[in-house]
């Protein structure tokens, strides 16, 4: 067996919690059963959060000291722990010192470093979008100055510094302007880079530039520290964030495997159905898919629930006709310049062709537009070489036929030639690169339209609402859940089993308080239609519409709810909701903030919160009729996924209650000095099983046990196999209308003789298990036979 951890702690560093505190955090965690550690990019950084990189080959000053990391490293060997990094070989920061790329700005082309970066070097000039307001007006207020710093004359504005080529100091705007207009790069307005840019950024964001690991010099570049800490053991494996950015993935991780023969695991988003692809040499992935399927599995599926949101938000949304346009809409306001330079690249090599030279370059620009929005997972995966893959073909068959539909006007030739293009009927170095650079951009397209604008749009449930979800779907049947387990067991075993993470919208206690919602759909509808009423006086008018709109209104409930249990303030709350009602980008967002509806939003929130109201009393009684349902829901939770095939995954003090919400909450510190509960024990107890049974969880079968009786679609159960040894794992999945399990029982495969209770101490026989017995102490159990 591979070395691999039975379960992983990630944490997550930054100034108030650096390094040197994670070190001293270790033999608590060896206590909770954990044994391997992975924390947040350590490597030295503009960010405390750590993945804008500046320097992949020196530590992160802001968290630690070379001497801390050398003490973090020797304490997990005393203490047997297995040491994962988290990587970012996608980009890379451009702000703070990036000697890489201030050389790029100060030689242009002909730096060393130019061919780091993914660069268009056609343009004239270098755009570098960092400036908060345009360029004339940066000189003008004297924000963009030149200063002379250790003999040289940089460009600086706020606290960024940019290498200026010159002697003499400039003291006025005009002559500071013609001294920078002699650069070979221009700084400009960052709103400039959605409609122009000359690099590819991770996302729309400015100061992050992707990095062309697919060269091997920038490779071997990139990862010497990293390299080296494999081979001196100093790490055990590698955690690979956004592969979706890399140019050509199975490339890099055919190039990453001959360096470890360790754990790596890629933070790869699968669809529903989507298969990780099997000729990457990696162990899996980092656990969105198992995630959206444990929390799917808690949830109840059924009608009224769409109707209620329907009928308070006063529409009913298509979320498949919403992902396409909120794709179409990011494209456009975000990235517009991207698909541009696409076409531009696909027009110069059309134009040159019989067939094809005739094509306008506008066709070919809204063809890549609608190709883009009709994807339906996040990228494929053709090659520079070779065929596209077998899994592959069915979503460019799918984009083609949606694409086709929605653009009849566009008519046939336009897309029979990006069609053989794309089936590689066409044979062209330029065309391959073009492919490749389509399906880079493909990902964040998805990612921004589906995981950002849609999910902060389409509100139903959001316990649904997760990275790799499918909202619509609601819940699944344990069926499902065992297929999806089965699979994983069969093909990577070693992939993570995660429930919260920094970059998930809600904690899994949040989604679990949730989920109770649909098991009380008219309830929940007869609570919202009372809220509303009393709420309305705290709207604000605009014209015709009042503020909060209905539907940040229904997302906002559900926030409240999900997050009550932790006693949060003002500012908790509002800090996510504008971030939430900015991502919607629906009467908000980021580039141009409304001020006047956030206003509205923000005393929307203060007024529902004040104390002694109707609904605040009305809210406060619903809450704590639905809060224990959603303990136990978690609870139930837990004990499924410590007992799934895979690497149990514990984002940092979630073996406790844990309530967050989107980042930044999601990444604040963690009181490890808070009173322990049943989740506490429940997660120490199975954590310390996990380790000492290790095969039995990341080698053994994996069996669905049968449930008869009146509540048998309530309890999930399954049996972990390995040799001798026979683990039964089972939950409650509902609450709200179970009075009693009498009847309802779980059926083993045979007779395994007597076994233990993990959690209970318990003894059973026999081939039935009444779910009477088995859940009289707490909602999950666990037996053990040897």
């Amino acid at each position: 067996m591979k070395k691999a951890p039975s379960s992983i702690y990630r944490l997550q560093l930054n100034e108030d919690f650096p390094l040197k505190e994670a070190t001293e955090l270790l033999p608590y965690l060896k206590k909770l059963g954990v044994d391997g550690v992975y924390c947040s990019p350590y490597f030295a950084a503009y960010s405390p959060h750590g993945y804008d990189i500046i320097d992949p080959n020196r530590i992160n000053p802001l968290i630690a000291t070379q001497k801390d990391f050398a003490a973090f490293c020797k304490k997990l060997k005393k203490l047997k722990m297995l040491h994962i990094a988290d990587i970012v070989p996608n980009h890379m920061g451009i702000q703070g010192e990036n000697l890489w790329w201030q050389d790029v700005l100060a030689k242009g082309e002909k730096s060393k470093y130019a061919s780091y970066f993914d660069i268009d070097w056609s343009k004239k000039k270098l755009l570098v979008p960092l400036l908060g307001e345009p360029y004339d007006e940066a000189l003008r207020t004297k924000k963009l100055t030149i200063v002379r710093k250790e003999k040289k004359l940089w460009a600086k504005y706020n606290d960024l510094f940019f290498p200026v080529n010159g002697k003499l100091l400039p003291k006025t705007p005009r002559a500071i302007d013609a001294l920078l207009q002699k650069q070979h790069y221009q700084l400009v307005d960052w709103l400039m880079a959605a409609q122009e840019t000359s690099y590819r950024r991770f996302f729309n964001i400015g100061d992050l530039i992707g990095v062309r690991i697919e060269d091997k010099k920038v490779l071997r570049a990139h990862h010497k520290w990293i390299f080296q800490l494999l081979k001196k053991k100093k790490i055990d494996g590698l955690r690979v964030d956004h592969p979706d950015g890399l140019y050509d993935p199975q490339e890099y991780f055919d190039r990453l495997r001959k360096k470890t023969k360790g754990l790596i695991v890629v933070e790869k988003i699968l669809g529903w159905k989507e298969e990780l692809p099997s000729n990457w040499k990696v162990d899996g992935t980092v656990g969105y898919e198992f995630l959206n399927m444990l929390t799917g599995v808690f949830i109840k599926k059924n009608e009224r629930l769409n109707q209620t949101y329907a009928r308070f938000i006063g529409r009913k949304d298509d979320i498949a006709e919403m992902v396409y346009e909120k794709k179409k809409f990011y494209m456009a306001t975000e990235m517009a310049g991207d698909v541009k330079a696409l076409a531009d690249k696909l027009f110069a090599f059309s134009s040159k062709m019989r067939a094809f030279a005739d094509l306008p370059k506008g066709d070919i620009l809204k063809a890549l537009y609608e190709l883009l929005a009709a994807f339906p997972v996040y990228r494929s995966y053709i090659r520079p070489t070779g065929e596209m893959p077998e899994q592959d073909k069915p979503y460019w068959k799918e984009t083609f036929q949606i694409a086709r539909s929605r653009n009849r006007e566009l008519g046939y030739r336009v897309f029979d030639f990006l069609e053989s293009v794309f089936f590689l009927k066409l044979e062209s170095p330029i065309l391959r690169d073009f492919i490749l650079c389509f399906q880079q951009l493909s990902a964040p397209i998805m990612a921004k339209g589906f995981e950002d604008i849609t999910l902060y749009n389409y509100n139903r449930l959001l316990a649904c609402n997760e990275v790799g979800s499918e909202p619509e779907r609601g819940g699944i049947t344990t069926e499902e859940f065992h297929a999806f387990c089965k699979r994983k067991r069969e093909k990577w075993p070693l992939g993570f089993l995660a429930t919260s993470t920094h970059d998930t919208k809600r904690s899994m206690d949040v989604r679990m308080q949730l989920a109770v919602l649909s098991e009380i759909p008219a309830k929940w509808e007869k609570k919202l239609k009372y809220w509303s009423k009393c709420n309305l006086k705290h709207k604000t008018a605009v014209g015709h519409l009042l503020f909060p709109e209905k539907n940040a209104e229904y997302f906002l409930y559900q926030i409240l709810l999900g997050v009550w249990p932790s006693k949060p303030t003002f500012k908790r709350l509002w800090i996510s909701f504008q971030k939430s009602i900015r991502e919607a980008r629906a009467f908000t967002s980021w580039r141009h903030p409304d001020l006047k509806y956030e206003k509205a939003c923000e005393n929307f929130l203060k007024a529902i919160l004040k104390k002694g109201t109707p609904f605040r009393r009305s809210f406060e009684a619903f809450h704590k009729e639905i809060q224990e349902y959603g303990e136990w829901k978690s609870l139930a939770a837990t004990a499924i996924q410590i007992g799934c095939p895979g690497i149990v995954d514990v984002y940092q003090g979630c073996e406790n209650w844990r309530y967050t919400l989107v980042d930044p909450d999601n990444r604040s510190l963690v009181d490890y000095s808070k009173p322990e509960t049943l989740k506490t024990e429940l997660t120490r107890t199975a954590l310390h099983f996990r380790r000492t049974h290790k095969a039995l969880f990341l080698e053994g079968d994996y069996i669905p046990l049968k449930v008869h009786g009146p509540k048998q679609d309530y309890i999930l159960a399954y049996l972990r196999t390995y040799r001798k040894k026979a683990l039964l794992v089972a939950g409650v999945r509902f609450f709200a209308d179970v009075k009693s399990l009498k009847g309802t029982e779980i059926l083993l495969p045979k007779n395994l003789g007597r076994g233990e209770g993990i959690f209970s101490h318990a003894t059973f026989e026999g081939k039935i298990l009444p779910a009477m017995q088995l859940f009289s102490e707490a909602p999950f159990a666990w037996i053990f036979w040897a």
